[in-house]
Formats: structure tokens, sequence, C-alpha cells
């Protein structure tokens, strides 16, 4: 019986010794980033019987419990992805308003105010070659104008298109991280309070990147860690790399892969969200939106300028010469269409009514009967070929060479 209550003492003070030391822990770590409190769970020893009686044996630590809410977590990085999502599109909204409201842009109305009475003052004086040349120079500034403000905005993109490569960088080094996370759990026996924090803080960090939902795995493997609409990008002990790959059909616009061994798979953005989301909806959606605009404005002035000229006479009695460049110029044609590389089609889209100019992109596809155009709205409408093209709204999609291909842009 001595024994016992010498055993019965020491284990008392051992279980009062381990909670004063996971109090000394909880207080050392008070400024420590994602620290989550700790405290020891204590419960009774299991009794034993002498001459038919029960005696206790004293107190044990059951488990250090983490101060921790699963429900918690999960709203708090669902909260941070929209938080950064909403943050970096504003940012850039912001950006590209300031960027209108710049002294490059204010120029374009101004110039154009100054063509319009360069042209009253000609149109007073026609045979004033001085008020000419001042017509022509004012069309010259305007021209100079547009074009400046197209590769700023242009500029912009590339900028955008660099964040983007850093962003998925730094997710992938958060994807290694977190995977050395899981691989230190499996070596080790749980509970895993210290290493759940880092993780989380890691879970965290990634949440301001793109939606990330996490699940435990059997076993006690760690987790799985998936992004966007269910991509995974870290499973267990392996982690998966993303990577910008070339677009389709336009290889410029890069697109989101997530590289899986030797395999590489395209995965869609639609519920990526974060920072990541905020920069594809920068480069996809809002960026040529404005170049759309920008572009229809300028197509319209100078084929309606050119439309003109064309109806009058010069000084010698010829018929008026272009004062733009043709907007319906087989290069220029040919350059509004994207076609994909395996594809030998070579198609121009002709602009036949500036006032049903919108702006968006259409895509046509051939499904073996019909040609299907998609309308910026998303609307599709299955044509046929009349003659050797196909009128759509604004344009005229006329085969040049080869013939139509089964899908462009």
């Amino acid at each position: 019986m001595a024994s016992d209550l010498l055993n019965l003492g020491s284990q008392s003070v051992l279980t009062a010794q381990r909670q004063l030391n996971t109090t000394g822990h909880n207080i050392s770590n008070v400024n420590t980033e994602g620290y989550s409190r700790q405290s020891v769970i204590q419960g009774a020893s299991t009794p034993r019987q002498y001459g038919g009686e029960t005696y206790g044996m004293g107190v044990h630590v059951e488990k250090v419990r983490r101060s921790w809410d699963q429900f918690a977590v999960n709203e708090l990085n669902l909260s941070t992805t929209n938080y950064a999502f909403k943050r970096d599109v504003e940012e850039n909204l912001e950006m590209l308003s300031s960027m209108l409201s710049s002294v490059a842009s204010k120029k374009i109305p101004e110039n154009l105010n100054e063509w319009f009475d360069a042209v009253k003052s000609l149109a007073d004086t026609p045979n004033d070659v001085g008020a000419r040349k001042v017509v022509l120079e004012k069309a010259g500034l305007i021209t100079q104008n547009l074009n400046e403000f197209h590769e700023t905005i242009r500029r912009q993109s590339d900028v955008t298109n660099k964040k983007l490569d850093l962003g998925i960088e730094r997710m992938n080094q958060l994807a290694l991280e977190i995977r050395d996370v899981h691989r230190l759990m499996m070596r080790t026996p749980g509970p895993h309070n210290d290493l759940m924090d880092q993780h989380e803080k890691l879970i965290a960090e990634l949440s301001e990147y793109t939606k990330v939902t996490v699940t435990p795995r059997k076993n006690a493997e760690g987790f799985n860690v998936h992004i966007g609409n269910g991509h995974t990008l870290v499973s267990g002990a392996s982690a998966s790399k993303l990577q910008m790959i070339d677009g389709y059909p336009d290889v410029h616009q890069r697109r989101l892969a997530m590289i899986e061994g030797k395999g590489i798979k395209p995965i869609t953005t639609k519920d990526i969200d974060g920072k990541i989301g905020a920069m594809l909806d920068m480069r996809d959606e809002q960026i040529p939106y404005l170049m759309d605009e920008l572009g229809r404005m300028a197509a319209s002035f100078s084929f309606e300028v050119n439309k003109l000229q064309s109806q009058g006479l010069d000084l010698r009695g010829n018929v008026g010469g272009l004062m733009f460049t043709d907007v319906n110029a087989e290069l220029v044609a040919k350059s509004r269409v994207v076609t994909p590389s395996d594809s030998n089609a070579d198609v121009a889209a002709f602009i036949e009514d500036t006032s049903q100019l919108t702006s968006g992109e259409y895509s046509l596809q051939y499904n073996g009967s019909d040609y299907i155009v998609t309308r910026p709205s998303g609307e599709q409408v299955a044509m046929q070929l009349s003659g050797n093209a196909l009128f759509i709204d604004a344009f005229a999609l006329k085969c040049v060479a080869a013939l139509l291909p089964e899908s462009v842009s």
C-alpha cells in the first residue's frame, strides 16, 4: 500500500506538472501567429481491487486538447478567399478607372473635338491647302493617341500575367510546405497540435489565392487539399504542381493547368476566386472589355470617316482616298480571327455594319452540317454558308484560304 500511495502521489504531481508545462507553452506562444491554445484533459486512473473493495489510483493525463473549431476555420478560410477576391477586383477597377481619367485618355475626346473643328473650318474654305493639312495633322494625333492608349492597356495585361506567374509560384511553394507537414504528421504519433497550427496557417495563406477545401484522409495519412471546384493540390504525402500553359485556340491567352506526374490537365477557373481569380478576371474580362470598347470606337470612327471620304472629291477632282487605315484591309480583317494551332484555315472577319459592333468574343464551330456561332452573350446560332462567307451581326466571316475551320474565336 505504501508503494501505491507513492505512485499515486507521483502520478498526481506529474499530471500537475504537465498542466503547468501546457500553461507555460500557451503563455510562451501568446504572440505566435496561428497558435491555438492548448489545455490538458485529465481523467481518473483505473482503480484497483483490494479485499473486495475498489480503491482509486489517482489521476492521469488523457490528452492535450487544442482549442479549435472546424466550422469556424472553414468559414474563416472562405471569408479570406472572398475578401481577397473582392479587394483585388476593387483595386484593379480603381487602377483602370485612373487610366481612363488620366491625361492620355482625356486627350482622345480633345483630339476628336479638335479634328471636328478642323473639318468645320475646312468646309468653310475647301480650297485652303493649309486647312487640309490641319485636318490631316489632327487625324494623325487621333491615331497616335489611340494607339498609345491601347498599348498602355495591353502592357497592363502583361503585368497581370507576370503577377499570375508569381501567384502560381507561391501556391506551389505552399503545396510543398503543406505536403511536408503531412509527412511529419505521419512519421510522429499524435496528437499533432503544433503541427496542426502550422498546417492551418499554410491553408489560411493558400486561401488568399484561391478557394480551398480540406478533407481528412483515412488511417491518419494527412489531408487532401482541394482548390477551386475540386482539383486536388495536395494528397497526403504528395503534391501536384500548378502551371500556366498555352491557351486554346489563342495560345497567348494562357490557361491554368495542374501537373500530375507526367500529365498536364487544364483546370477550369470558374470557382478559383481569391487573388488568382481576381487576376484572371482582370486579364480575361476587365482589360479585354476596355480594349474592345476602345477598338469599337476607333473602328467605327475610321470606317465612317473613310466612307465619307469616298463620297467626295479632292482638289484635283479625284475620288477621296482613305484618311485612316481601312478597317477591312485583309491584314486587319485576318487579325480579328484566332484559329487553333492545328488548323490550316485562313479566315478573316470583315466589318459590314459598325452600328452592330459589340464588345466581347464570338466563337465558331462546325458540327458536320452547320456552323455554330456563339455570340458574346452566350447565345448560339446555327448558320449556313452564303457563298464563301458567314454573316453574323456586324461581321462577314470569309474564307481567305482553305476551308472554314472547325473552331475559331
